[in-house]
């Protein structure tokens, strides 16, 4: 695992301890699997922060957007999850496309 992996890895992990969901644990596999791409910097910068933003912005979305007690339906910060999805979907993308491309380029040799 590259340095900026095991260090945004170690910031999730002690600033979001709080927060069990499904993009806490894909944004370290997707560091690790981005690292193994044959991306450029900066379409790997893209993969990493993608799943960080997104494991910020998502669940933070669904906790704020009820935060008063009487509320009958979400407020206007609902909307952070349409901003965080792309971003995820950004990371997924990158982390597959540039394994792919690796794995082919070995087929050919």
């Amino acid at each position: 695992m590259s340095r900026d992996s095991r260090m945004l890895a170690g910031i999730l992990l002690v600033v979001l301890p709080t927060v069990m969901s499904v993009c806490l644990v894909l944004s370290p596999v997707i560091s690790r699997s981005v690292d193994e791409t044959a991306l450029s910097p900066f379409w790997k910068w893209l993969g990493r922060a993608g799943a960080t933003i997104a494991t910020i912005l998502v669940p933070a979305a669904f906790l704020l957007s009820a935060t008063s007690p009487p509320a009958k339906q979400p407020n206007g910060l609902i909307n952070l999850v349409h901003v965080g999805t792309p971003f995820c979907a950004a990371a997924v993308s990158k982390s597959r496309s540039g394994s792919h491309s690796r794995a082919a380029r070995r087929m050919k040799r």
